[in-house]
C-alpha cells in the first residue's frame, strides 16, 4: 500500500516540477526579450523549444531579416521584439508540436544604421552599436551645432514613420536620462535648425543697425552682437523693445538686463522677427568703471 502511495507521490512531484519548468520557461520569454529592442539583420538569436533540443538552435538573422528553422521553414523576424518573435514561432510550430513553449533571446546584437539630420555638426548616416540611444547618435554626428539659445526638441522617426519628440533641454542640460530614447535600425534623428531673422539695435551701442539672431535668442544676445563696450555708455537697466504685431498696435517692453526678478528674466527676453531694440545712454552719475564692471559680469552670462 505504501509502495503505491509512494509511486503516486513521485508522479505528482514530477508533474508539479514539469509545470514549474513550463512556468519558468514562459517567464523566460519576457526576461529574454531584451526590453524594447527589435530584432534586425545580422543579430545572433538563441531559440529554444522546451523539451525539443533538435528544434532549439542559435541562428543569425539573414540580411533579408529572415531565419530558417526545421518544420517552421523561413520566417521573417526583423523588426519584431523577442516576445513577438517567440509568439510567431510558437504559432508556426503548433501543427507539429503540442503546446510548444518557445523562448527567443538576442545573444549578440548587430550594429545598426541611423540617419542624423538638422542642426548637428556633421549630418549623415552612421553605424552605431545596437541599443544605442539619442545621445549616441548625436555624438556620432559630432554633437549639436553652436547655438546661442537653448537647444530645440529633437524628433525621432522610425522606419514605419512613427515619430516621438525628445527634449534636448531635459536630456542635455538637466541630465534627465529617461528622455534618452533607445534607437532602432533605420531610425532618423532630426534636430530642427533654428530660424534666423533680423532685429534692429539702436542707441548707445558700438554698431547700431540690423543684427542677425536665431529663434530663441534673448535681447542680451542682440545687444552683445551690436557692441556693448565701455565707450558705448549703454544703460542696460532700461532697454526698450518695440514690437509691431502683424495686426494691432505696437507694443513696448522695458527690460532690465541685470534683474532676475522679471519673468521671463530680461536677459533671455525672447526676440521676434522685426523687433526694434533701443539702448539708452547711461546717466552721467554712472562712471565708466561702473559700466566696465557691469558689462564684464554680463559677458560671463552671454559670451560670444
Amino acid at each position: 500500500m505504501w509502495h503505491r502511495a509512494l509511486v503516486v507521490s513521485v508522479r505528482v512531484i514530477g508533474a508539479v516540477a514539469a509545470l514549474i519548468a513550463v512556468a519558468l520557461t514562459t517567464c523566460a520569454v519576457s526576461t529574454a526579450s531584451n526590453g524594447g529592442y527589435r530584432i534586425q539583420p545580422r543579430d545572433l538569436l538563441a531559440i529554444r523549444v522546451l523539451g525539443d533540443d533538435e528544434l532549439s538552435s542559435q541562428v543569425t538573422v539573414l540580411p533579408s531579416g529572415e531565419i530558417s528553422l526545421p518544420l517552421v521553414g523561413t520566417v521573417r523576424l526583423s523588426g519584431k521584439t523577442a516576445d513577438q518573435a517567440a509568439a510567431l514561432l510558437s504559432g508556426r510550430l503548433k501543427p507539429f508540436v503540442r503546446d510548444p513553449v518557445v523562448t527567443v533571446s538576442v545573444l549578440q546584437a548587430a550594429s545598426m544604421r541611423v540617419l542624423v539630420l538638422g542642426d548637428v555638426k556633421e549630418p549623415g548616416r552612421y553605424e552605431i552599436n545596437a541599443n544605442s540611444r539619442v545621445t549616441d547618435a548625436l555624438a556620432a554626428a559630432g554633437g549639436l551645432a553652436p547655438t546661442d539659445g537653448p537647444p530645440p526638441d529633437a524628433r525621432v522617426t522610425d522606419a514605419e514613420g512613427n515619430s516621438q519628440s525628445v527634449s534636448l533641454v531635459d536630456l542635455l542640460k538637466k541630465g534627465q536620462s529617461d528622455d534618452d530614447v533607445t534607437l532602432n535600425n533605420g531610425d532618423v534623428v532630426y534636430v530642427p535648425v533654428p530660424v534666423r531673422f533680423v532685429v534692429n539695435v539702436s542707441g548707445a551701442v558700438d554698431h547700431p543697425g540690423d543684427v542677425d539672431v536665431r529663434q530663441g535668442d534673448g535681447v542680451a544676445v542682440a545687444i552683445t552682437k551690436a557692441g556693448d563696450s565701455v565707450n558705448a555708455g549703454s544703460d542696460l537697466n532700461h532697454v526698450q523693445i518695440i514690437r509691431q504685431p502683424p495686426s494691432g498696435r505696437a507694443q513696448t517692453f522695458t527690460v532690465n538686463l541685470y534683474s532676475r526678478d522679471s519673468q521671463p528674466w530680461s536677459g533671455f527676453f525672447p526676440l521676434q522677427k522685426g523687433d526694434l531694440v533701443y539702448v539708452p545712454k547711461a546717466r552721467k552719475g554712472v562712471t565708466t568703471l561702473d559700466l566696465y564692471n557691469v558689462l564684464t559680469g554680463l559677458r560671463l552670462f552671454f559670451p560670444l
